[in-house]
């Protein structure tokens, strides 16, 4: 969807753009590609449907190069069949799928009009379900060139359908949608609305995924001024995706808004942690302009620590890459390099940044939003270079859009920015005027956050007030009916009282008897209690050392299967030497490195206090460190590693580590023959409650060979197939844009 950029006026922070929640794309597996070959055109237009998704979930990271071209290839393939056999449900799936490739490609006008066809074909058909899903792909398409206000129309048409329907968990989502795009509009009250009925939507539907839902509310009440529940609402956002193991985009974007409420409120060293662990995280995705943003953010924040020559270091980084920037990331750049040079008094930089930012506000078709980004920066570079008419000019334009904006909070700062210059030109009637107009949109801000909060305190009041007089009314009742409980028992008490004294002596007599006897027992009781709990706790301790005694020695007996292994592989590089057959010491050398797979995992068993289990992250990283060193690569070959800390038994270790080693082998020694870089990525993670997933990639020359009739000839191959089996693993080896080697298997906690 296109970008809505909001800035914080006081700090002139920008807020990167929020992606709309989609679940996470599954891995296509081996049958996804068996079902190609099948006749049934249906099951084909399933699995073409399901890979293109794929594809296009995974073009904005670091896995594949061409996984767009990917994407375009099988919603190219899904449309061919649809309409070859006039399957209409088809065809606008291919539409809804193009749609989402051309905004990723950047092509807005394609993906308009792709999402227009869906619209168009699904109204046709009268499916209520899919022309709401065509209408919101209509308003992420149109993203914020276009006009919001139809934006919001269309979204809330989908929102209706969606409703006529039942679907709660999407009447959620579209009511995110619509109140992103109010906030665009500076509609801060409606979409604070909007997005409160989405929340009680995603509760009703147990639906845990909120984090979008609550970091957005977050902004709203930022740009209310209320930033007590801004924290509020972000740190909710942030605890749900922590919990969740997020890491997508959208972890980087909440990450970027609670350093944003945190420098509002002068936190300003916790502020920039977040924004480090926001940029931590954009930096895995090709996403230029969100990269962008948070580095500017993080830029402005070493400003405001008088931490000038970071700001400079971090700027002078993304200059480098300004000429590869798209227009949204160029126009930030701008704006905050001058800023960062008009602070450091750099006027001879400053002066061509405020150039090109004049050039660009100017251009034909440039919009508000942009607007908005570039006057703080150019009229702050006019004021310090001391070029006051200037100033005025820009500050003129930038009232008159904020005013059509109704945008208090702007209008607040520009009429500040106007005392500030009537103070320096010494027009003091003129400056008390502004700074009086400045304090009552200050005052403004302040009345409309104090009459929410007195609106809720009364509702409170008035709430427990009701509750206060149902208490008292329940009171009430309970006394009468006491009241005439009370005047029949009067009447009987009078015979009961001998009955009850003489009773209460004998009762009294008996509970004394028993106290008696259960004062002995208990004594005795006690004393069996102490003399066990002295012979538990000699057990307990003859347990515990013998425990660390078997512990110990099981540290010891992977030491040694360690120090033997490692003289096995010395033995076999001594007599390496001595051979002259390349294939004998070929063989040898694999052997090597197959010994030293194992070795690797009895040295962590023996090192780590759990002798029982291996850490794979750990055990993986130390095994690609032995390869970069033992194949001296130069920097040629990179690896990429995304792993997850997980525990595995030696039973389950052993087979993966010796995998491992047979398919790095192969990448390394075939896949870059011909090549002069080339990149390894290896995966491991869980992929459900109880089962693992590992995959190693390269984007090599790939296999020649047929997949489907591949043979197993090579010794390594088979280990992989026979360590696989033993592992009860499903093996799958795809060699599309290089060789992909994918397992999954049950784990053994």
């Amino acid at each position: 969807m296109g970008k809505i950029i909001l800035i914080f006026t006081f700090l002139f922070f920008v807020i990167s753009p929020v992606r709309g929640q989609n679940d996470k794309q599954a891995t296509p597996v081996k049958s996804h590609y068996e079902v190609l070959k099948a006749k049934d055109s249906r099951q084909k237009i399933k699995a073409l449907l399901e890979l293109g998704e794929y594809h296009y979930s995974i073009s904005n990271q670091h896995i594949y190069a061409r996984s767009i071209d990917s994407a375009f290839y099988y919603a190219k393939r899904l449309a061919d069949l649809s309409e070859a056999i006039n399957y209409k449900i088809g065809i606008g799936e291919s539409y809804l799928l193009s749609s989402k490739i051309y905004i990723n490609t950047g092509e807005a006008n394609k993906a308009i009009q792709c999402a227009q066809q869906a619209v168009d074909l699904f109204s046709k058909l009268k499916d209520k379900s899919n022309i709401a899903r065509s209408y919101m792909a209509l308003v992420k398409a149109r993203g914020t060139q276009e006009d919001m206000g139809a934006s919001i129309s269309l979204a809330k048409k989908a929102y209706t359908l969606y409703k006529q329907s039942g679907k709660k968990l999407e009447q959620a989502h579209a009511l995110v949608e619509i109140a992103y795009l109010k906030m665009g509009l500076g509609n801060m009250e409606a979409a604070k609305k909007d997005l409160e009925s989405s929340l009680t939507l995603y509760h009703e539907c147990n639906y845990k995924k909120t984090q979008r839902a609550y970091s957005l509310l977050g902004v709203t009440y930022s740009q209310m001024g209320a930033y007590k529940e801004s924290l509020e609402n972000s740190l909710k956002a942030v605890k749900i995706l922590e919990d969740n193991n997020d890491t997508s985009v959208l972890a980087a974007e909440i990450y970027n808004y609670v350093a944003i409420t945190y420098n509002q409120l002068k936190e300003i060293k916790i502020s920039n942690e977040y924004f480090q662990k926001a940029y931590r995280i954009s930096g895995r995705f090709n996403e230029r302009e969100l990269n962008t943003m948070i580095l500017t953010n993080i830029i402005q924040t070493f400003i405001n620590l008088n931490k000038d020559k970071e700001a400079i270091h971090y700027l002078k980084k993304l200059e480098k890459d300004i000429d590869k920037m798209d227009e949204s990331s160029r126009t930030m750049l701008i704006a905050r390099a001058l800023r960062v040079y008009t602070e450091v008094s750099d006027f001879t930089s400053a002066k061509k940044y405020n150039d090109e930012a004049i050039k660009k506000a100017r251009e034909q078709g440039s919009g508000n939003n942009i607007k908005l980004i570039l006057y703080p920066s150019i009229i702050r570079y006019f004021i310090k270079s001391a070029q006051y008419d200037k100033a005025r000019n820009y500050v003129a334009n930038y009232k008159k859009i904020s005013e059509k904006n109704k945008d208090r909070k702007r209008l607040q700062e520009i009429h500040l920015i106007l005392f500030q210059l009537d103070s320096i030109e010494s027009k003091f009637v003129s400056a008390i005027r502004e700074y009086k107009l400045q304090e009552a949109y200050k005052d403004s801000l302040f009345s409309q956050e104090k009459n929410r909060q007195i609106a809720e305190l009364q509702i409170k009041y008035e709430t427990e007030k009701k509750d206060k007089d149902l208490v008292l009314k329940d009171q009430q009742n309970k006394l009468l009916r006491k009241q005439g409980e009370l005047q029949k028992t009067k009447l009987s008490k009078a015979n009961l009282l001998k009955n009850i004294g003489f009773g209460s002596m004998m009762l009294l007599l008996i509970i004394v008897v028993l106290l008696f006897a259960g004062y002995r027992i208990k004594h005795k009781t006690n004393r069996i209690l102490e003399s066990q709990k002295g012979e538990i706790n000699q057990k307990n301790m003859a347990l515990q050392k013998l425990v660390s005694e078997k512990e110990w020695l099981l540290k010891e007996i992977h030491h040694r299967v360690k120090n033997n292994l490692q003289m096995v592989m010395s033995l076999l590089k001594v007599q390496s030497h001595h051979l002259k057959d390349p294939a004998v010491i070929h063989a040898i050398k694999e052997s090597q490195n197959r010994i030293h797979s194992m070795s690797l995992i009895h040295k962590k068993l023996y090192q780590s206090e759990n002798v029982m289990s291996v850490n794979m992250a750990v055990y993986i990283q130390e095994l690609v460190a032995y390869f970069q060193s033992t194949f001296d690569m130069d920097r040629r070959i990179q690896f990429s590693l995304d792993l997850e800390a997980i525990d595995l038994d030696t039973s389950q270790a052993v087979p993966l580590g010796l995998i491992l080693n047979e398919a790095i082998t192969n990448s390394i020694k075939h896949a870059f023959v011909d090549k002069e870089s080339g990149l390894i990525t290896l995966f491991f993670k869980r992929s459900g409650p109880d089962h693992i997933r590992m995959s190693i990639m390269d984007n090599g020359v790939g296999i020649s060979a047929d997949l489907k009739n591949l043979d197993f000839t090579s010794l390594g191959m088979k280990l992989i197939q026979g360590f696989s089996t033993d592992l009860d693993a499903k093996l799958l080896i795809n060699s599309e844009n290089g060789l992909l080697i994918d397992i999954e298997f049950p784990y053994h906690q």
